[in-house]
């Protein structure tokens, strides 16, 4: 069974010149799940392999402002799930504030790492003025997944079982207050 999530809604002009927004480096905009015989394995998955293998990355969605840096795409999760031999896939966007305020717009609304001075609203970041795009790290913590982009944004949660989107982590951001964490944090 393969499902699509969400069928994507991006704004990206193809062909573009930007080499991180092409070929092998070209954002994915699509979420699916994918389980069972449609999922086609190539060999064996041992048994006896049990657990969860998660990354994230940056995809970019929209059309970005002023020239973009491959950091600067929004953070998605994969994960794949190894169970008795039969294995699960799933990918999803993290449902930050700023992923949700473009997605609502239909456009980017911040710039990017390489020009932070074109911004036009108040961002995140140890330069307010980045997108919180949490594709830089994944920590698995107390049966949660913990995700986080560089530069001192909030942190988000996302269930480990299913990628469901719990919100912000309100203990770290109590704890934190405006500072955020940083890129490759450690629990």
């Amino acid at each position: 069974m393969v499902d699509i999530f969400n069928h994507g809604h991006s704004t990206l002009k193809f062909p573009n010149d930007n080499p991180y927004l092409n070929g092998p480096h070209k954002p994915i905009d699509i979420e699916y799940t994918a389980k069972g015989p449609d999922l086609q394995v190539i060999g064996e998955i041992p048994r006896d392999l049990q657990g969860m293998y998660v990354r994230n990355g940056h995809n970019q969605v929209h059309e970005p402002i002023g020239k973009y840096h491959p950091f600067d795409g929004d953070g998605m999760l994969h994960a794949v799930w190894f169970n008795e031999g039969k294995v699960e896939y799933r990918n999803r966007f993290t449902h930050t504030t700023g992923y949700l305020a473009e997605k609502g717009a239909g456009k980017s609304l911040w710039p990017g790492i390489i020009e932070p001075r074109k911004r036009q609203r108040r961002g995140w970041g140890s330069i307010n003025a980045m997108k919180d795009n949490t594709g830089t790290d994944v920590v698995v913590h107390a049966g949660k997944i913990i995700v986080a982009m560089s530069q001192c944004s909030e942190p988000y949660r996302v269930d480990a079982h299913t990628l469901d989107q719990l919100g912000p982590d309100q203990n770290w951001e109590k704890a934190l207050g405006d500072r955020g964490i940083c890129s490759h944090f450690k629990v």
